[in-house]
């Protein structure tokens, strides 16, 4: 379903999935601190004044964009950067956030999925602990860019 900036909620860094296949598919997605001040610049670029769509068809602003894969291939070639499939996205966010710590239930719910085997059917996340996955999926990800970053740092200062 097309994302609306009426969606997210940047006051409590929540996006809300209202329409969905599945029941599970309608949920409430916290956002991390990168993700928001990406959308953030994003809304200043374009904004709702423009479009109701966060990604919106450009030559219709008023429609969603619809050739997301078109869309996405070209993107990666503007890049520079060698194509993969969009879908990858979502493999590489469910690692990442394993790496991190969640739980399996708490990144079942997150990505929209029913159950993820029987211990869904007795566990219940709070709103909370998905804000606490999302936190945790942050600090790994700065720590990994200062795994990255002090190597580079401590070679220019060598030179």
């Amino acid at each position: 379903m097309p994302l609306k900036w009426t969606d997210i909620d940047f006051s409590d860094g929540t996006i809300y999935v209202r329409e969905s296949k599945t029941m599970a598919g309608r949920r409430l997605v916290p956002l991390s601190v990168y993700c928001k001040a990406e959308l953030l610049r994003w809304r200043d670029l374009t904004g709702p004044a423009f479009s109701e769509y966060v990604f919106f068809n450009g030559r219709n602003p008023a429609a969603h964009l619809l050739k997301l894969p078109k869309t996405w291939k070209r993107a990666l070639k503007v890049a520079g950067i060698e194509y993969f499939p969009l879908y990858n996205l979502r493999h590489t966010f469910a690692t990442r956030m394993q790496e991190a710590g969640t739980s399996p239930v708490t990144l079942s719910q997150m990505l929209g999925h029913s159950s993820t085997g029987i211990i869904q059917t007795y566990a219940k996340v709070v709103d909370e602990y998905r804000r606490d996955a999302v936190k945790k999926l942050e600090v790994y990800r700065q720590s990994k860019l200062t795994d990255e970053i002090a190597p580079a740092v401590r070679n220019a200062h060598i030179n």
